[in-house]
């Protein structure tokens, strides 16, 4: 129970911290449909919540069909997000369990149905947290999880403009003599047949460098292979 409730102090920390508060307008409904749109109105307050159950009617953004007639959409609230969120920590807890074989592919009916009861027991519980004891329980680790996720997208950046450059230079000595526009050469069947033995001579990771100047839409590499135009 104390590592679900730091995961989901992590989460309502982040909820808060992160995302903006929806309300559900209905100002642009056409006649047939009254489902509303989710709008942007603020930023949350977590003085505003007592217990869990109380933000759980907050609405997210995301939206999903009803297919029902009249009211075309329902939308998400993190009482869907909280559920996901504990049913992965069930699933998981119970995978590590040592009478549990978890490399089964399919899981038996008494384990589903165990599942399903700590899966209510647990969101039953959740629900009747404080929301200040939450937040303030996990406003470090959400901080610290933005943190480290900014810091991976920024490497990530890295990588991939160093991997474009590369492209660009294998683009320059090996292509430009024959074509000027980049855009064009995957396009073009002729064209492509006459680089296509050039690309069969470089590696692969060669390939995928210059796949991000060609924009290519398909692997270079498994077109080479099927003898396709990418």
């Amino acid at each position: 129970m104390n590592n679900l409730r730091n995961i989901v102090a992590i989460w309502f920390a982040r909820v808060i911290l992160e995302r903006p508060k929806y309300k559900i307008d209905h100002q642009g409904d056409p006649p047939w449909d009254c489902s509303g749109q989710p709008r942007e109105c603020g930023c949350f307050d977590v003085a505003q919540y007592n217990t869990l159950t109380e933000f759980l009617e907050e609405y997210t953004g995301e939206s999903y069909a009803s297919y029902i007639s009249g009211y075309g959409l329902f939308h998400y609230t993190y009482e869907h997000d909280l559920s996901d969120l504990i049913t992965e920590f069930v699933y998981t807890t119970l995978k590590e369990e040592p009478n549990t074989q978890a490399d089964r592919e399919e899981w038996s009916d008494e384990l589903d149905e165990c599942a399903l009861d700590n899966e209510i027991a647990l969101h039953t519980e959740c629900a009747h947290w404080l929301c200040s004891e939450l937040f303030l329980e996990g406003k470090v680790g959400a901080m610290e999880a933005l943190v480290q996720e900014q810091a991976e997208s920024q490497a990530r950046q890295i990588e991939h403009e160093a991997q474009l450059q590369a492209g660009h230079v294998l683009y320059d000595v090996y292509i430009s003599s024959m074509f000027d526009i980049k855009e064009t050469v995957c396009k073009n069947i002729e064209a492509w047949h006459v680089i296509r033995p050039i690309l069969l001579n470089m590696t692969d990771i060669q390939r995928k460098q210059i796949a991000l100047v060609l924009k290519s839409s398909n692997s270079i590499h498994a077109a080479l292979l099927e003898g396709r135009v990418p």
